[in-house]
């Protein structure tokens, strides 16, 4: 975990963060005995990389194998999701935070179906999306205000992912909204992506993630 040792440093990397729309923090930039981040639960921080790795290795795979037709405006609008989930996934190695796997599994159809590719997307913004707020809470009930904005913009844009793959596919965002997880404990968070985490799963699209 890098430490930020002068004050002007620890602004400049906090403007970077939230700017660049990176996960928040708080602790090591405070400088606190709570410097493992998020509220010093290391396990979001793992939970937050990991969803972030699985959606770099789903985009860059349905980009590159993709058999249905995507247009160039979506073609264009994926990857720049994808630019933007390598960002995160960039910021958050920075801040200390490993994924748990490198290696995933998703339905094979999301290389030929239009829809379930779509609702695939979805699914992992939305995880992404609910480990932010998660950070967003902790974050507020430690009076980290401004973090907790940031955190939650972070969960905005996960949110804006999903609807703008539901407007590519001529989808209702609304009708495909996915519900809030029942708890966003890191515990319940993982098990969600858990159904992802067997690469060696029969009947299953396995997705590696690249080297940076």
């Amino acid at each position: 975990m890098p430490e930020y040792t002068t004050t002007a440093t620890r602004r400049r990397v906090l403007r970077d963060l939230m700017g660049a729309g990176g996960l928040l923090v708080a602790d090591t930039l405070a400088g606190n005995s709570r410097a493992t981040g998020m509220g010093g639960a290391v396990p979001l921080l793992q939970v937050a990389a990991t969803t972030e790795a699985l959606s770099v290795s789903f985009y860059t795979a349905v980009l590159a194998g993709a058999t249905f037709h995507i247009t160039d405006t979506a073609t264009a609008a994926l990857r720049q999701v994808l630019a933007t989930e390598q960002q995160h996934l960039k910021l958050l190695r920075r801040l200390g935070g490993l994924p748990g796997a490198t290696t995933f599994c998703v339905d094979p159809k999301v290389q030929t179906d239009a829809r379930t590719f779509v609702m695939t997307a979805q699914h992992l913004a939305h995880l992404s999306a609910q480990t932010y707020l998660a950070a967003t809470e902790d974050l507020a009930a430690h009076r980290e205000a401004a973090l907790a904005g940031a955190a939650a913009r972070l969960a905005a844009r996960e949110a804006q992912h999903s609807a703008v793959l539901a407007h590519l596919a001529g989808l209702d965002p609304l009708a495909t909204a996915q519900p809030p997880l029942s708890s966003r404990r890191p515990a319940d968070l993982w098990a969600a992506l858990t159904p992802y985490l067997r690469p060696s799963a029969p009947g299953t699209l396995r997705l590696t993630l690249k080297s940076a």
